[in-house]
């Protein structure tokens, strides 16, 4: 079975955020608000994301969506993964 990865979006800016939320956003490379990136899911990027859980979007993707994303034609890796990660809040309100 293939490796379980977890994409997560920075949605919170900068200002008044503990110093040791802040060294994990660093070593997560997620650096400024709208960032994305996508990690493997094991204790270690656990524990960063529950400390960032109230500033950040995450879901978990699947190697075929990872793979879609990362297409050559695709000019927009980073929204291409903002938009998965909007596919994980289901139907939007109207």
């Amino acid at each position: 079975m293939a490796e379980t990865r977890i994409a997560v979006v920075r949605t919170k800016g900068r200002a008044n955020i503990r110093k040791e939320i802040e060294t994990a956003f660093r070593l997560l490379r997620l650096h400024r608000k709208n960032y994305s990136v996508i990690v493997a899911k094991n204790p270690e990027t656990e524990g960063m994301l529950r400390k960032v859980k109230d500033f950040t979007a995450r879901r978990e993707v699947r190697e075929e969506d990872i793979a879609r994303a990362k297409l050559p034609e695709s000019r927009f890796y980073r929204h291409n993964i903002i938009t998965l990660i909007g596919k994980a809040g289901g139907e939007k309100k109207k």
